[in-house]
């Protein structure tokens, strides 16, 4: 066991970038790609496991959705402004839209909720102009249980425990289903602006004039919902105790059932539609493919969770521990995500660019033909190593770093906390403390339990007062104790 130094040692990390390649430009605005579901990008994205300069970043909440145009769209915890996060880890303004954004439209404009209830949407345009409030809609109490769906048609669709509502492009209503309970996220929309939405155990397609075009009894509950050219994916829940959850497939023109794979006691997640009308599903821990037609063309058992996306060149992103690569066709591992912490794929970017997230962190995974930074495997020894800190300056209250402009313009200009990295070389419980520089009393303690490999986590354990700090971590496996070098950094005010 190494001994912790008397004084802190000072550790700088090196990172590389250069310019991404021309691509052709696709975005990534709503968390399923698109109003149809798909969870495919028409981009090849990362080719191999690279981070990007700058991250992960910590503060966000909610997914990283890709603008039109490129822009990457964070929200800042307790941050109003619709932001993106640059390689220093400092928000840049996207637009004038001040509400929190919980949807990109295909045209750019941006929808967020105009009251605390969710009764009413409020539109940007794509420089964050003001257009218009919608009519009210009230679709039950809470507007976290809310969902907006823009369409490329212009119409946006509002979803809650209550129903679900459609407006124009100017706000006003077209049509309300308000009977039963309703998923937020069991929602799809056709290129034709037809409807598909999951009540409890039940899936309706209404068109745009509000004439209900098919309804059709589910056995479970209507989980999430996907489009192909022919069919609505659904992800069935369990009818009852016994069991009966389901990926079925409805014609999309009379909603007749064309086939239907039982999944027993363990409800699938969110659904990937291929280019060719493939469908990828997580069911337990297993990554399934099913062709167009229903037939299973492969298994692949491990510990896999949530939704996985599909890039251009066909390559299937499936979240777990850690996040994989496959081949589309026969599910062989391109590779593995060397941080083995449980890591979901949540957009493609516009040049390729993997966003990610990890228990609350955001990565981003370099695009083919830009160098990044690899991710170290789990080294040989000692148990924990390469303690390091995104920022060595930083603010332990306020809001997040805006920047309207650059750098030079940031208020404040320091970060609100930062991120810790850190190797294990088998899976251990790490202790992280927080002293004064001379000082061995520990200010601001917290404990993990991470995998082997590479780990991040929030530095947001922070004592208030301005000063200069030590940080230092110690790992346990079984018998063995290992403490780390000390880390120092300050504390401003501004």
């Amino acid at each position: 066991m190494r001994r912790v130094a008397g004084r802190c040692a000072l550790v700088v990390s090196l990172v590389l970038s250069v310019s991404a390649p021309a691509v052709a430009a696709d975005d990534w605005p709503v968390v399923g790609h698109d109003a149809a579901q798909s969870r495919r990008s028409t981009v090849p994205a990362t080719l191999r496991p690279l981070l990007l300069p700058g991250w992960p970043v910590i503060g966000t909440i909610g997914p990283a959705r890709v603008a039109p145009g490129g822009a990457v769209s964070l929200q800042g915890i307790g941050f109003a402004h619709e932001s993106f996060v640059g390689r220093d880890g400092l928000y840049r303004r996207i637009g004038g839209a001040s509400s929190r954004v919980a949807a990109i439209g295909p045209d750019g404009r941006r929808y967020a909720f105009a009251d605390p209830q969710g009764n009413s949407i409020r539109a940007w345009s794509a420089n964050g102009v003001p257009l218009w409030v919608s009519d009210p809609v009230h679709l039950g109490p809470e507007a976290s249980e809310r969902g907006i769906l823009p369409s490329p048609g212009g119409l946006v669709f509002k979803t809650g425990d209550y129903g679900v509502a459609a407006f124009d492009a100017n706000g006003k209503t077209l049509w309300t289903d308000e009977f039963g309970w309703v998923n937020s996220g069991a929602i799809a929309v056709g290129s034709d602006g037809v409807a598909y939405y999951g009540f409890d155990h039940r899936i309706v397609a209404r068109r745009p004039d509000g004439t209900q075009v098919w309804t059709h009894p589910l056995q479970g509950g209507v989980l999430s919902v996907a489009l192909t050219e022919a069919a609505v994916i659904v992800s069935e829940g369990r009818s009852s105790a016994l069991g009966g959850a389901a990926v079925v497939a409805l014609a999309r023109s009379a909603g007749a059932e064309s086939w239907r794979h039982d999944t027993g006691l363990t409800a699938p997640g969110p659904p990937a539609v291929a280019a060719d009308g493939g469908i990828f599903v997580v069911v337990g821990r297993t990554l399934v493919a099913f062709g167009p037609d229903g037939a299973l063309r492969w298994r692949r058992v491990g510990f896999y969770a949530g939704g996985p996306i599909i890039g251009g060149d066909g390559t299937v992103y499936a979240g777990g521990q850690p996040l994989t690569a496959l081949r589309p066709f026969d599910g062989t591992i391109l590779w593995r995500l060397p941080a083995r912490s449980r890591a979901y794929p949540e957009s493609i970017g516009a040049n390729g660019t993997l966003y990610v997230d990890m228990l609350g962190l955001k990565l981003a995974l370099a695009p083919p033909g830009v160098r990044g930074t690899a991710i170290p495997p789990p080294p040989r020894r000692p148990l924990i190593s390469q303690l390091r800190l995104a920022s060595l300056v930083m603010r332990a209250r306020g809001a997040p770093s805006l920047c309207p402009t650059g750098r030079a313009s940031c208020r404040p200009r320091a970060p609100l906390a930062t991120s810790i990295s850190f190797r294990l070389s088998r899976p251990a419980a790490v202790t992280f403390n927080v002293r004064r520089v001379g000082s061995t009393r520990v200010l601001r303690s917290t404990i993990t339990r991470a995998p082997a490999g590479t780990s991040w986590r929030a530095l947001d354990f922070l004592p208030t007062a301005p000063g200069t700090y030590c940080l230092s971590a110690r790992a346990a496996a079984g018998h063995a104790r290992v403490t780390t070098l000390p880390l120092r950094f300050r504390i401003i005010v501004r």
